[in-house]
Order: structure tokens, then sequence, then C-alpha cells
């Protein structure tokens, strides 16, 4: 068949427009708003009876936001699939449906299985749906063969409450490690114990209304080699109520309570059987904690170092009184959540030393649905030890009822990159500085390298309130990267994303303090040689300060103050693009000017306005460019 040249032409063009029509609705529907959905766990498998909470996350593409349900199927028989996720004005409220608003979001699916639960692994089909957009995700349940329960009081333990049973206890754990089982601490007992040596395959539970104390013969401190680079809490981990080390399908389950008695200390120790924690655990794998409350645990409450694959789950770690709550160094694949973690040092802290004598790193850690206090530190915090980096840091739906320094902060002071950090959804309250995150060089790790850096981190949906300042001054959400030192480039904190905030300041600042240079590094600082929100003293803003800081963007925040404060609302000092959109801030009577740029390249105000008046702010830029 012969077609004219014309009649070709005419086909050609109609083929083109047709494909350009086509490349036209790919492209507008590759670029309508929609989320995402992922899924991670913690532990590999659970005992039937027992909880298992997987951390389900939602993220906006092309700037979609709106609410979204979840659903799941595939569970098992005798298990049923809860989700909670909190809401702004109830933290820990329960529900189905989360709001995507200004950032990635998250839920927590808890799978509860009964002891009918048949052994065997699932697959579990989380959906997520807003309107017409629909999505899933798999994650797999796998449900051991039910244990075999061993009694402690049937197996020569006294629980009489003066009498130490650390040899019968030992000696059950050691006889049924191998074949695997659960030591149960019976109903209404109080059993008195030294250390505890946690074996592969064992589980403690501690039943209703028992009582699990320490007794006053603690194991000595093993002896280790790189001892030089942290405290000596950190260093050792024998010195415990319960210790392990190298070991594989552990864990502590039930209601009742395990507590240091007065036994463990909080620190100051050398040697001698002189215990400062109450659960130490060391290079193991597939690490259960769920229901039991800790109290009095000395220096931790629960130290655990290079640990993979971990699930906490309902637990109460309750050391106000004492010291740090939970330390969770040189860990990854864990998910904590439904928890009470209080403490008047470390509350709820990431690290990464160097007492297992190298460079570890932390990732895929996911925090949720839990309170949690610090009297006298900081609530959630990155550090201060800080040699091995930290990847894919999730915290969500989190109360901060209190913070000594800060809420969240985020610091790398031994040369720790943190890279890809989401935090959503926070409550804080009295802390000294809401948001505080740094970068120093200490550098106490067993090898040298340069400084750390902090990027890529989201902040969104955190509301501020009863911010309180310490006698060492008046403090602000800070961002603070590092000047150059010794002839090396600044180390900048980078691509950070401040989404709907609301920070209500103590105030009373006046407005000489506008002019205030606080220190700007370690060497600076010779009382301690750790950074605090406190050490940088009396911020010259009262909402925000930024320095030595690339890409930083704050979009419908509102600052505030509870009494006259003279400073701007917002500093940026030493930047790289710096946005400010949608800010809200109060102004104090006598204040200079509102928002402020010092040495920025590039920064940018949209809808900025006075929530007194509703007018524009007054901007004072110097040696800066808008962009």
């Amino acid at each position: 068949m012969e077609v004219s040249v014309e009649k070709s032409r005419v086909l050609l063009a109609t083929l083109a427009s047709v494909l350009w029509l086509g490349a036209c609705a790919f492209s507008t529907q590759a670029q309508s708003p929609d989320f995402t959905i992922s899924v991670a766990s913690g532990a590999t498998s659970v005992d039937p009876g027992n909880p298992y909470p997987y951390a389900v996350w939602v993220s906006p593409v092309n700037g979609f936001s709106g609410a979204v349900t979840f659903t799941v199927k595939g569970l098992p028989a005798g298990a049923t699939g809860t989700f909670k996720t909190a809401n702004r004005s109830n933290p820990l409220a329960e529900s189905m449906t989360t709001d995507i608003n200004g950032g990635p979001a998250e839920s927590t699916l808890t799978v509860s299985t009964s002891p009918s639960t048949p052994e065997g692994t699932s697959t579990l089909t989380i959906t997520a749906t807003s309107g017409s957009r629909v999505h899933s995700a798999t994650a797999t349940l796998t449900v051991n063969p039910a244990p075999m329960h061993f009694v402690v009081t049937d197996h020569g333990a006294k629980c009489d409450g003066s009498t130490n049973d650390a040899g019968a206890i030992n000696s059950l754990i050691s006889k049924i490690s191998a074949a695997g089982g659960v030591v149960e601490f019976p109903a209404g007992k109080k059993c008195k114990s030294g250390s505890i040596h946690l074996m592969s395959n064992v589980r403690l539970q501690l039943d209703a209304g028992a009582e699990l104390e320490a007794y006053p013969s603690i194991d000595d401190p093993e002896s280790i080699g790189c001892t030089d680079h942290q405290d000596f809490g950190h260093s050792h981990f024998h010195d415990a109520l319960i210790w392990g080390e190298n070991l594989e399908n552990v864990g502590l389950q039930g209601s009742g309570t395990i507590t240091g008695d007065g036994v463990l200390k909080t620190g100051g120790i050398t040697d001698g059987k002189q215990g400062d924690k109450v659960l130490s655990l060391k290079l193991s794998k597939n690490v259960t904690i769920t229901g039991i409350t800790i109290t009095d645990g000395g220096h931790f409450g629960i130290l655990v170092n290079g640990i993979d694959n971990m699930s906490v789950s309902n637990v109460k770690i309750l050391e106000a009184s004492s010291r740090d709550a939970f330390n969770l160094i040189n860990s990854s694949n864990v998910v904590i959540d439904g928890s009470d973690i209080e403490g008047s040092d470390d509350s709820m802290v990431l690290k990464s030393d160097w007492a297992l004598c190298e460079k570890g790193s932390s990732e895929n850690v996911y925090v949720s649905n839990s309170l949690i206090k610090s009297t006298g530190n900081n609530a959630t915090q990155f550090g201060s030890e800080t040699c091995g980096n930290f990847t894919n840091i999730w915290w969500a739906n989190l109360d901060l009822t209190e913070s000594g320094k800060a809420g969240i902060g985020i610091t790398t002071q031994d040369g720790a990159v943190i890279d890809g950090v989401t935090y959503d959804n926070i409550s804080i309250a009295h802390a000294a500085d809401p948001i505080y995150m740094k970068i120093d060089d200490l550098i106490r790790c067993g090898i040298s390298q340069p400084p750390g850096t902090i990027k890529n981190i989201s902040i969104a949906n955190v509301i501020a309130t009863d911010s309180e300042s310490g006698s060492t001054g008046t403090f602000t959400n800070t961002i603070n990267g590092m000047p150059p030192v010794n002839g090396n480039p600044r180390d900048p904190i980078s691509n950070v994303t401040v989404t709907n905030t609301q920070y209500e300041s103590l105030g009373g600042g006046s407005a000489s303090d506008a002019g205030t240079m606080p220190a700007d590094g370690s060497s600076e600082y010779t009382g301690s040689n750790v950074w605090t929100p406190k050490h940088l003293g009396t911020r010259p803003s009262y909402g925000w300060y930024l320095r030595h800081v690339d890409n930083i963007t704050l979009k419908n925040d509102t600052v505030s103050f509870s009494k006259n404060d003279e400073r701007p609302a917002y500093i940026a000092d030493d930047c790289t693009n710096c946005a400010v959109d949608g800010f809200v801030f109060e102004v104090g009577s006598g204040s200079p000017y509102d928002l402020g740029f010092f040495s920025v390249d590039g920064y940018h105000v949209d809808a900025a306005t006075k929530s007194n008046t509703g007018a524009a702010p007054r901007i004072h830029a110097v040696n800066s460019t808008p962009n």
C-alpha cells in the first residue's frame, strides 16, 4: 500500500501530537499531590502473648497534605492490630488517622498476639488511604513457638525479700538457655539478687506485683582496653543488676518492677562491687522489652551498645531521682513505643561512643508515642558521645514534659555525621531551649577524625510552652554550626526545615541583649568539656538564633513570649540561603528590629507578620543579600 508524502506528514504530526498530549498527561499525573508509605520493625520475632510494634510513616509528595487512615490485613489467628497516632492537642491519644501537615508523619501499629497465636511467619499488608489515594506496604510477623516457663521459686529461689537469689536464678538461666524459655518471677513476690547473667534464648518475666531488687553483690566491672574515651559508666557492662553480651533472642517482659533499691550508684565509681545500671546489653541481636517498670537504676536504667533489632514497648523507666533513663548506643533497627522514660540527666538518648573499641553507627531508629522527661538535661538527644554516624532516625508523637536543657537536642561533638532525622508532632514544656543543634570538635574517640556534620533534618508540628531560662542566660531555639578553626573551613548545619511550630519563650530579654555574641567554640568554655545550651548563655534573639548554617527554612512558624522581651524574634548569622516563610512573631516594646540577617548570602522573607499588629517585620540586614 502506498502512502503519499502529504499523508505521511499528517500521520507523523498526529502521532507527535498524541505523544505530546500523553507526555503532558503523564507529567501532570506525576506531579499531583500524593504520599508514600513505609513500615519498619525492631526485633525479628515475638513470643505468643506479647505485643509487637511497627513504625509506619507516610511522607508527602508534591505538597500533599491531609488525613490518612490506616488498616492492616493478614494478621494470624488470635492477634489484633491497633494503630496509635497522636494529635497535637493530646500527644498520647490513640487514633487510626494521622494528618500529613508540613512533613512526614508517623503512626505505630501494635500487633497484640495471644497465647493461642500459632507459631510461624505471616505477611501483613498495611494500607494508608486518603480519598482516592491508596498505598500499601508489607511487613512480616514471626511468632515463636510457645516457650516453656520456669518459675524461679520452683528452682531454688527464695524470693523472701532478703536472700540473695542470684545463684538460683543464674543456674536456671544456664540450664534452659540451649532450648530456650522464660524465667518467671511469680506475682506478688519480692526477689533480691546480685548480678543476673542473661543468656541467649532466655526472657525474664515479672508477673503482676513481682519485684526484682538489686542485692549489694554486683559483679565487678570487666576489664576492657577502651576506657579512655568515655566515662566509667559507659565503659563497662558487667557491673549491672542484669547484663549480657553476644546474645540472641533475649528480653524482659511482664508488668512487674525491677529496682536498684539503693544499691546501684549514679556515678563516681572506679572499682569494687558497686553496680551502676539495671540492664546492660552489649553486641546482641533480637531484643524485646515490654511492659516492665524500672526504678532507682543508678547511672542507667537501660544501657545498650551494639544492638541490632530491638523492640521496646509500654515500659516505664523512672530515673528522675537517679540519673540516665535509656542510653541507646551504636544500635540499629530499633522501635521504641508507648513508654514513659524519665531521667534527671540523659533521658532518651542516642550515642556512639568508643566503648566497643571501634567506631559504630546507628540507623533506622524510631521513638514514638511516649512521655519523656529530663529534670536537668535533654529530654531527647544525640550525644554527647558521638564518634559514629546516625542515619534515618525518627522521633514522633512525643510529650516532652520537662527538659532542663533541650527538648530536642542534636549535637555532634566527636566527628559523627547526623544525616536524615525527622521530628513530627512533639509537645515540649519547661525546656531551656526547646530545639538545640550544635557542632563541636572534642573528638573523644580512639581515632582521629574531622568535626562532624548535621544535615537533612525535618522538624514539624512542634508546640513548646512554658519555656524556661536558667541562671546563665536567656535562651532561644538555636541552630549553631562550627566556625573556621585553625584555618579549616567552617562546618555548617545544613538542609533543615522547620514547619508548623509554636514557641512561647519565658521572655525577659533586654534590647542590649541583641548585641550579644555567644561563645562559638569548645575552647571558649572552660567549665566543662561538653557543650550544652546553657554554655552558650544569652542569645541575641528570643525566638530563633541561627549561626554557621546553610539552607535553613522556617515555614508557618510562630514565636511569642510570656513577658516582654526586647530582643528580635529571629537572627541569622553567617548563613547561606536562610528563608522565613509565613512567620508570625510577637514584638516586645523597645526591640531594635524584628528579623536580623548578618553575613547572609541569600535571605528570603515572605508573609512574615507581627502578631501584635499584623504589620510587616522590620528587617535589619548587615553584609547580607536577599534572594
